[in-house]
């Protein structure tokens, strides 16, 4: 069991992180009001180096729109099918599929390990 010092140092590390983290986003977003306002792409300081402002835009698809307006037909030649993993596992469960063949084609990948932290309500 890992000891009491080493958790002590985790809990605080994790609450200097989480202040940290809210500086920083709020010191970000005064930053960028302040270049918006003065409509500054890039500023350069001797002592601190580059900052640039940046607005990533993403498209976003209508598809049910998109679908009506393409009529179903030609909008389905773009579509994809996908593994409904929730049915397969109904039909597994229900016995109409063999778990014996469905499992040679599954593997269990391990993700990274990390600490979940969770404050008690009384700290």
């Amino acid at each position: 069991m890992p000891s009491r010092h080493t958790i002590l140092h985790y809990v605080e590390a994790k609450e200097a992180a989480d202040l940290a983290q809210l500086r920083l986003k709020e010191v970000s977003e005064q930053l960028i009001k302040e270049m918006e306002a003065e409509q500054v792409k890039t500023v350069t300081d001797n002592d601190f180096g580059k900052f640039t402002y940046v607005r990533r835009s993403v498209p976003v698809i209508d598809e049910k729109g998109l679908r009506r307006a393409l009529t179903a037909r030609v909008y389905d030649k773009f579509t994809v099918k996908k593994l409904d993993r929730k049915a397969l596992e109904d039909a597994m469960g229900m016995g109409k599929i063999d778990p014996k063949v469905v499992v040679q084609y599954v593997q269990m990948k391990d993700g990274d390990p990390y600490i979940k932290y969770t404050e008690t309500k009384d700290a």
